[in-house]
């Protein structure tokens, strides 16, 4: 394990995909802080890197572990002896690695920009230490389910495809999840007004009772769609990015759980995978 953990290292200190993604990641998190104003470097786009993570994450573990497939780089490894679920392990320490570098990198380029144009955080320190763990977590969780995808696909163009799209039906779950758990509780009640030129248009009523929203999830749904808002890597880059995470507890419990069921999950199919 130890000699297949090194040639990995090796591969990636040498990935060009690793930089490129890494570059990205800082050019993005610089371009998004320049363009806010708002008070509070938190608040101006600091963590919205994390949206475009999983992305990143798919594209490396594309490349990486597929250039195993398609140089039969797997196979070597196997007739070394070595086992599919060594393999796999040793690509998931690798990609961690990967994430820690794609989440660092873009915070310290932000700190540093924000640095130099004279901002300032607002959040207290042990609100930041969350937000930055969190990102830690939730980027190595992301990249956990992007080295399954890739594993388990030995074509390394369809890899990245799939990695690519199961990252963005992620991204547009998660919105969904937010749009859905933030709607009121109540809502007011409409009556018609007619204004000049036979204009009618329908108002809010203050004089009405508010009346229950049929869009607010309730009981079993909303449990759920709670626990798919602080599980899923999507979701927590949602929370990170709006700085609206209510408890950095949750978030990194279920961050280690997702990476740890991923993980085992992608290493029982791995293992099962016929090898050509």
């Amino acid at each position: 394990m130890r000699s297949l953990l090194s040639a990995d290292l090796y591969r990636l200190v040498r990935s060009k995909s690793l930089y490129m993604g890494t570059l990205c990641l800082v050019l993005m998190e610089v371009w998004l802080m320049k363009n806010s104003t708002v008070q509070g470097m938190e608040y101006q786009n600091f963590f919205s890197f994390t949206m475009f993570l999983p992305f990143a994450a798919a594209a490396f573990c594309g490349l990486f572990i597929g250039a195993d497939f398609s140089y039969k780089t797997i196979r070597n490894k196997l007739i070394c002896g070595h086992t599919k679920g060594q393999i796999y392990l040793s690509h998931a320490l690798v990609t961690v690695l990967a994430t820690v570098c794609f989440c660092a990198a873009p915070m310290g380029a932000g700190a540093l920009y924000g640095m130099i144009d004279g901002r300032m955080f607002t959040l207290s320190n042990e609100a930041l230490l969350g937000y930055i763990l969190c990102s830690l977590a939730s980027s190595i969780a992301a990249g956990a389910l992007a080295v399954l995808v890739a594993a388990l696909f030995p074509n390394r163009s369809v890899g990245i495809l799939v990695s690519l799209l199961a990252a963005f039906v992620l991204f547009c779950g998660s919105q969904i999840i937010n749009n859905s758990l933030s709607q009121p509780e109540t809502v007011p009640q409409f009556t018609q007004q007619t204004l000049g030129d036979n204009v009618t248009i329908y108002a809010a009523d203050p004089n009405l009772p508010e009346v229950p929203n049929p869009d607010y999830p309730t009981g079993i749904k909303r449990a759920a769609l709670e626990l798919l808002w602080d599980f899923l890597p999507a979701c927590q880059a949602t929370q990170l990015s709006t700085v609206t995470v209510e408890s950095f507890g949750p978030l990194l419990l279920f961050s280690v759980l997702f990476f740890a069921l991923v993980t085992f999950i992608g290493v029982a199919l791995f293992c099962q995978k016929d090898i050509k």
